[in-house]
């Protein structure tokens, strides 16, 4: 759990049951290597040979992807979404993938930051979005990835797929992939 108000729901239960609480994100390796190291110190267990055999494949999926990009073609990537998902989903795309990420300033009008619709920094055509539906129908002239809220006739691709886990970066990967090339 992250989001403000999971996290005294999740406290509450801890008290009350001994529920364990994680808290993550689990995008990309790093985060996903993070959520999953606290969940078996937390079980007392270890991780399953799924799990190792998850994070081969996504190294190799993270290498192929990585490999195929061209420094001088490189788009920014306009990332747009709720506050506690945005640091490990920018950790995942910009570190682990080596896109450029660009967010919401703290004092910007990004439509989660305050209600407006004015983004700072200024999203230019070359820019992917990686937004909520109403970002995205914004600017239609831009490649987009609905990540949440779509709007009438949008599919958000966390409806059919994961995004967060090994195979939810993958997912993310293949739908990043012609965006970004």
């Amino acid at each position: 759990t992250v989001a403000p108000e999971s996290n005294i729901l999740a406290n509450k239960a801890k008290e009350l049951y001994g529920t364990p609480v994680v808290n993550a994100m689990p995008y990309g390796m790093k985060e996903t290597e993070r959520f999953v190291s606290a969940a078996s110190n937390t079980l007392g267990k270890d991780p399953s040979d799924n799990w190792k055999n998850d994070k081969f494949e996504l190294k190799r999926a993270i290498t192929h992807f990585k490999e195929g990009l061209h420094s001088d073609k490189r788009r920014r990537v306009y990332l747009d979404i709720h506050k506690e998902r945005i640091n490990s989903l920018r950790q995942f795309i910009n570190v682990e993938l080596g896109l450029r990420v660009i967010t919401p300033n703290e004092d910007s009008h990004s439509i989660y930051a305050d209600g407006l619709i004015e983004p700072n920094p200024v999203i230019e055509n070359d820019d992917v979005i990686a937004a909520s539906g109403v970002m995205i129908r914004l600017y239609p002239k831009n490649r987009s990835i609905c990540i949440s809220e779509p709007t009438a006739g949008q599919k958000m691709f966390g409806e059919h797929m994961p995004y967060m886990g090994t195979r939810g970066a993958m997912s993310l990967m293949t739908l990043l992939h012609p965006a970004v090339w």
